[in-house]
């Protein structure tokens, strides 16, 4: 492949000019990526509009699919799909840090956790359990520990919540 890339799928790192070192397995995962280097994406279409991105990780169905940042990690079935140019960002469960569209710095670890809603964006948080931080819209520096916690919070920053479903 282009300077050490690896594309195994219908489409996989299809618009590959000069990126190195990106390794590519799933229908259209990679598919932007013109320049990008060093990204790791296995599912369909992970990664699939990172065209400058470096150094990112997308493993599941969709993963990091809108994704265009660096240093991200998005792990499960859609997740951090809809994000954008955030960085920085640690998601693993399913559906993790669904919409979270420009925010950066983020740890989200369970289904849903820090799913949020479409076109919003948080900064700066950390949530830990199914659920957690589930609505967050503009949020940050949060702390959230705990299966549903923080379930219903949205704006909520500098906060630490720990229990199950606390901080409803």
């Amino acid at each position: 492949g282009i300077n050490g890339a690896v594309a195994i799928g219908h489409q996989s790192l299809y618009s590959i000019t000069s990126g190195a070192q990106n390794t590519s397995v799933g229908y259209k995962s990679l598919y932007a990526n013109t320049s990008a280097y060093r990204n790791t994406a296995l599912g369909y279409e992970a990664g699939s509009s990172t065209v400058t991105g470096a150094l990112n990780t997308y493993i599941g169905n969709q993963a990091g699919r809108l994704h265009t940042g660096n240093n991200s990690t998005y792990i499960g079935d859609k997740s951090g799909e809809n994000g954008t140019s955030g960085g920085e960002n640690v998601a693993l469960g399913q559906a993790s840090l669904h919409h979270n569209q420009t925010g950066a710095k983020n740890v989200a670890l369970g289904y849903q956790s820090m799913l949020g809603v479409s076109t919003n964006s948080h900064n700066y948080n950390t949530a830990v359990g199914y659920q957690s931080l589930f609505a967050l819209t503009t949020g940050y520096e949060n702390v959230v520990i705990g299966s549903s916690a923080g379930v219903a919070a949205t704006t909520t920053y500098r906060s630490v919540i720990i229990g199950a479903s606390a901080g409803d």
